[in-house]
């Protein structure tokens, strides 16, 4: 779910789930969060989400249960994949980075320094710079006023490559092949 300057978009979620007291002090948040989705513009953008309000009088903290797409099997076999992960220039220059499984494959072409459009691999349209700092690729994701960082440095003969998305912090380890 993506929301910027009011709008919010509902491409990826399946259902929404809002409950809170309507007598709690602590619910105008809850309420302005449930007309925001409820609105015929964010509707539009998913006519499948089912948006759910549960409204209780038993002095309950607001709760906002978000649902997405995506099921349990397909995280499960994401989290299980072990992609391969190309990089290599081109005839022109470019450089190509390549992530590859029999999941999903993944690839950009860019030239350092030069901000192009970017699909990733979860669909999110961004604008994306590479950089090269202290023997460090960093790739710097822009999109709907938020930011993600990917951070791959080679260490010990094995390539790190950190996510960092505000204060969540993911990284993947991949092991040169024999």
């Amino acid at each position: 779910m993506a929301a910027s300057r009011g709008a919010v978009v509902l491409k990826t979620v399946k259902k929404i789930v809002v409950q809170f007291c309507p007598f709690e002090s602590n619910v105008r948040s809850t309420r302005d969060f449930l007309v925001l989705v409820g609105s015929e513009k964010a509707k539009a953008t998913n006519i499948n989400c089912e948006v759910t309000a549960e409204v209780k009088h038993n002095r309950s903290e607001p709760v906002i249960d978000i649902t997405f797409s995506v099921g349990f099997a397909t995280r499960q076999v994401g989290n299980r994949t072990k992609p391969n992960f190309i990089l290599s220039v081109d005839d022109q220059g470019l450089i190509c980075m390549k992530s590859q499984s029999t999941f999903k494959t993944t690839e950009i072409k860019f030239k350092l320094n030069e901000a192009f459009e970017e699909t990733t691999a979860d669909d999110r349209k961004t604008t994306t710079v590479v950089t090269l700092e202290n023997g460090k690729l960093l790739q710097k994701q822009t999109w709907d006023g938020k930011e993600t960082t990917l951070e791959r440095e080679v260490t010990d003969g094995k390539l790190i490559a950190t996510c960092k998305m505000g204060d969540v912090v993911a990284v993947r380890t991949y092991v040169k092949e024999a």
